[in-house]
């Protein structure tokens, strides 16, 4: 069991950030894959289509052909094999069902509202069945390619009917998305939105990223300090609403270019617009041109990002990004087991460090190691779901007085993937954090 050894000291390892690519769950860079569900999915074909960079990956559904009828066994077994498959294939799935992906939504939805909320509930079974894997679920099904525009059905009591069905039916860690604030306020009244009675179970996804200074509409343009709940607030109100709002719920989307507008964004009102709205993921091929603008310019801040591309430290930045700041041994009162003999107490910072929020369930866990390789595990941390951006945290835990090494790792909580540190990684995935010795 290795020996004990009395007055050990610790020393703490350097715990520079990293700047490796971290594939950590529900946040990050994302890829669209859009399929007919009509068609049987080509899963040897699609094999090869998959970016192993990323853990997010967002399905388009049309189901425009099925705009005058139910959808039959054919058409739901084809969506359930195709969750399935990227949920076997360890990618967390947005998924975005739609009757449109082409612009053409008023020739493509149904005639009548009730088939929309027939599909919607078709559709909210699969919700449930595979709400591990669906990390988001973007729109109502309708509007052009799903945004919520150019449709029938965009009355307020449609819109909310069919966030209804849709809150009925979907699994517990299933998020749900709308286009802009003003349809989630829409959606949410003010009172119970004041209470926190509700507001926890839908974001917002964002199309229009930097396309100009409303995101194309996704904000307004007119002054907003006397406009009402439902009412499109200007940019400035409407980006500290979700300032406020993404605390708890995750933000989204595309950026794309628009030339006029690309030209007046420097590298730090980039960065200072994602924190703002607490990005968590972005289409890693859509719009090209400005991707291809972020990987050309560098990052000219201080610190471990100096000098790469303003386009990678997006990329790691995406959603939260967890940074080991500091480590000391400690004998702060208010813990029990303090100063025996047998145990040593260590204090450790940690701040989210990226654009958004934790809005999964994960835990932090420590490992010491003595000389003669004999383990000790143990779960330091439950609560990093509601992690904010840009918050530190202190932990206090106790480890065997021997010598030996110290590691610390993390772990989304209902399935074990593991959320890497942003420090240097061992080959485990694990960061050392220091060391006890004679």
């Amino acid at each position: 069991m290795g020996r004990f050894r009395g007055g050990l000291s610790f020393r703490a390892s350097d715990l520079q950030e990293s700047t490796l690519e971290l594939r950590n769950p529900a946040r990050g860079w994302y890829q669209i894959h859009t399929f007919s569900i009509e068609e049987e999915p080509n899963f040897e074909e699609l094999i090869w289509c998959l970016e192993p960079r990323d853990s997010l990956v967002l399905l388009l559904v049309d189901i425009g052909s099925y705009r005058d009828k139910d959808l039959d066994e054919k058409a739901l077994k084809h969506m359930s094999s195709l969750l399935a498959f990227f949920g076997q294939q360890g990618y967390d799935i947005i998924l975005r069902v739609t009757y449109d992906h082409e612009g053409k939504a008023m020739e493509r939805e149904p005639f009548l509202f009730s088939q929309v909320l027939k599909h919607l509930e078709q559709i909210g079974s699969l919700l449930q069945e595979y709400g591990e894997s669906i990390f988001i679920f973007q729109g109502l099904l309708v509007g052009n390619w799903g945004e919520m525009h150019t449709s029938r059905f965009l009355a307020d009591e449609k819109l909310q009917e069919m966030a209804s069905v849709l809150r009925s039916k979907k699994g517990e860690g299933t998020y749900l998305a709308v286009r802009t604030p003003r349809l989630w306020r829409l959606l949410h009244s003010e009172e119970a939105v004041n209470s926190r009675a509700e507001r926890k179970d839908m974001g917002i996804f964002d199309d229009g990223i930097f396309g100009n200074d409303n995101h194309l509409g996704t904000f307004g343009n007119t002054p907003g300090e006397n406009a009402g709940w439902c009412e499109v607030w200007d940019t400035a109100k409407e980006r500290d609403f979700i300032n406020v709002l993404c605390n708890t719920v995750p933000y989204g989307g595309e950026a794309v270019f628009v030339p006029e507008y690309a030209g007046k964004l420097t590298a730090q009102r980039i960065i200072e617009e994602l924190k703002r709205v607490q990005v968590t993921y972005l289409n890693r091929v859509y719009d090209g041109r400005i991707l291809d603008s972020w990987k050309s310019r560098e990052y000219t801040d201080k610190g471990v990002w100096k000098g790469k591309s303003l386009y990678d430290y997006i990329g790691a930045h995406l959603g939260y990004r967890l940074l080991v700041q500091g480590v000391k041994k400690t004998r702060q009162p208010g813990v029990a087991g303090l100063g025996d003999k047998e145990t040593v107490c260590l204090e450790i910072i940690i701040k989210n460090i990226g654009f958004a929020a934790c809005y999964q369930a994960g835990e932090l866990l420590l490992q010491a190691e003595d000389l003669e390789e004999n383990k000790t595990l143990q779960i330091m941390e439950t609560q990093i779901k509601g992690w904010k951006s840009g918050e530190s945290r202190s932990f206090f835990c106790k480890v065997p007085a021997r010598e030996g090494k110290i590691y610390l790792a993390a772990r989304r909580k209902r399935d074990g993937a593991p959320i890497f540190l942003a420090n240097s990684l061992n080959e485990e995935g694990k960061v050392e954090i220091g060391s006890l010795y004679q």
